[in-house]
């Protein structure tokens, strides 16, 4: 039996593994939307491990309108878009409608939002 390696003496757990190769394969894709979209496609229904990957791509900066697509879902409660200027008003505006049980929006520092968006 090969030895098992742990994270600060913890046995990560399968979602964290699992995230890890995620993150992992959109690196080495460059952050490429439709490696985005694919993985949203294939994770539909898996929020604990769909939040990470958003949250992960905002803090690296590498969110894009037809990468914010994908995660635009039905499920969604929290979206927290907080320093992305660079989201368009046209994906900002998709959020209503493909969002519909949005509880909590954070639209902090993006430079598009307006009435119109609101």
């Amino acid at each position: 039996m090969s030895e098992v390696t742990t994270v600060g003496g913890v046995v990560p757990s399968l979602s964290f593994i699992c995230l890890e190769a995620i993150m992992n394969i959109v690196e080495a894709h460059r952050y490429h939307p439709q490696v985005i979209n694919d993985i949203c496609k294939y994770l539909q229904g898996a929020q604990h491990l769909l939040n990470p990957i958003l949250e992960f791509l905002i803090e690296k900066k590498a969110i894009t309108d037809v990468a914010l697509s994908a995660f635009l879902i039905p499920d969604r409660v929290h979206l927290n878009l907080t320093n992305c200027p660079h989201i368009k008003k046209s994906t900002l505006k998709q959020i209503g409608f493909n969002c519909p049980n949005l509880l909590s929006l954070n639209l902090s520092d993006c430079q598009q939002v307006s009435n119109a968006v609101v």
